[in-house]
């Protein structure tokens, strides 16, 4: 057994190394500015470079990069993603990483020089403004175009400093159109940059249970899944115990009576349940169990955006979570007996039933004790999808209940692009999708040893 668990966890290695790649990728195509939308104005460059240094954005993005010889090994140097990918465009335009740097630090003096004091505000906003439009143009067409265009205020005298700068970003393109080297694109190029890098330490610390900074406010994504995990898992894990503890009871009972009126009518009666989308269920349920307008008001209504935030006010409160639990129970209960029923029926057909019932055991001896073991393989596989589940949660059911659990969690952080928290939550799903296959392959070795890897 020893061996065999081992050799399972050895395969979950490359796995999650595989899964936690593709997730962290992902974040990486994503469009919005991370560090942009945690702020209500534009952030200066100092403030975003001491932002971007904080989250570890001012790293390479992984161990290592495979590219051409036009591109830099410091390109993760430039962290605002807009002058990244510019400055990726012209160095696909040129061959060449030095013209497009030079011009880009050309633009960059000129910036400087305009925000000085002395410099009148007026000029200091026409050259930010230019200076703009260059570090965005990604066409030569688009260059020559916003250096030919004259700026009268460069003209007056005691802008002379302005002026000569503006020169040198003009001879900077002149440079760069002739630095033109497009067979650096077919050359191939290894960069290896160790583990200091973005992956590595997004891995360790998710690891160490710190899952970053999310896009809301700067708020760390622990923060933000906080009592969501709590709520989300009793709530599923009360609502499994009871799917289990009625289901399989139910299927073992049908299989017994197979084909008589009980059966019939029991399957009947729970293909029905099943049929209804727990999410119209709970609507029906709001509307005339928790309204006295058009039903009875059985139960509390949904709980307040206040309210379901609050765990103490839940667990002093849990006439709240029983609709909830019913909606997320019942399709279960029709999916456990169905299995359960159809394996058992199976199982009681076979010859060593017959063999133990010849023996004179008692029927619950034959039922539980041999039957029922062998026919318990497909609950067994149910867990590899019903531990995520304690985690993941039931968006629909949480949205309509308003329940703050990690469904609801999850869907507004993907309406805000809140992606920190999305990311996060998946790779929550992958360790605990995981884990229950672990769990499920366990079982089947201890309920049959002859289950080998």
């Amino acid at each position: 057994m020893w061996l065999y668990l081992l050799k399972r966890l050895l395969l979950f290695v490359p796995t999650i190394f595989l899964v936690s790649v593709a997730t962290f990728f992902l974040s990486k195509v994503a469009t919005i500015d991370p560090i942009a939308q945690t702020e209500d104005r534009e952030i200066n460059d100092f403030r975003y470079k001491n932002e971007a240094r904080i989250r570890g954005l001012d790293k390479p993005n992984f161990y290592f990069s495979i590219t051409t010889q036009a591109y830099p090994d410091t390109l993760y140097r430039i962290l605002r993603p807009a002058q990244k990918e510019t400055f990726e465009h012209l160095i696909g335009i040129y061959g060449n990483a030095d013209g497009p740097q030079n011009f880009r630090l050309s633009i960059e003096k000129l910036k400087k020089a305009a925000n000085q004091k002395e410099v009148s505000p007026q000029v200091t906003k026409v050259v930010n403004r230019l200076s703009g439009y260059l570090l965005a143009a990604r066409t030569e067409a688009d260059i020559f175009k916003y250096l030919k265009e004259p700026v009268k205020e460069l003209n007056q005298p005691e802008n002379t400093n302005l002026k000569k700068e503006f020169e040198r970003v003009k001879d900077a393109f002149t440079m760069m159109e002739r630095s033109k080297s497009l067979s650096n694109h077919y050359l191939p190029k290894f960069i290896w940059y160790g583990f200091d890098n973005q992956y590595h330490n997004w891995f360790s610390n998710f690891l160490k249970g710190d899952f970053g900074i999310s896009n809301s406010k700067g708020k760390k994504v622990e923060e933000i899944i906080g009592d969501a995990i709590s709520i989300t898992m009793i709530l599923n894990l009360i609502a499994l115990l009871i799917a289990f503890g009625v289901g399989i009871p139910l299927g073992v009972k049908a299989a017994k009576k197979a084909g008589s009126r009980f059966d019939k009518n029991l399957s009947m009666l729970l293909y029905g349940f099943y049929s209804m989308p727990s999410f119209w269920v709970a609507g029906l349920f709001i509307i005339f169990l928790c309204d006295n307008q058009y039903g009875i008001k059985i139960f509390p209504s949904v709980l307040a955006k206040a309210e379901a935030t609050n765990l103490r006010f839940i667990f002093k409160n849990p006439q709240y979570f029983i609709l909830p639990i019913i909606c997320l129970a019942y399709p279960s209960i029709a999916f456990i007996y169905r299995q359960m029923r159809g394996s058992m029926v199976e199982q009681l057909k076979q010859n060593y039933v017959r063999t133990a019932r010849s023996k004179g055991l008692s029927e619950n001896k034959v039922v539980w004790n041999h039957a029922f073991p062998n026919a318990i393989f497909p609950i067994i596989t149910m867990i590899a999808s019903v531990i995520p589940a304690l985690i993941t949660g039931s968006v629909a059911i949480e949205y309509i209940f308003n329940i703050y659990g990690m469904g609801k969690v999850m869907l507004d952080a993907t309406l805000d692009a809140n992606w920190p928290v999305v990311f996060a939550l998946m790779m929550m799903g992958t360790f605990f999708t995981m884990i229950g296959i672990l769990i499920a392959d366990l079982l089947y070795a201890y309920f049959d040893p002859r289950v080998k890897y």
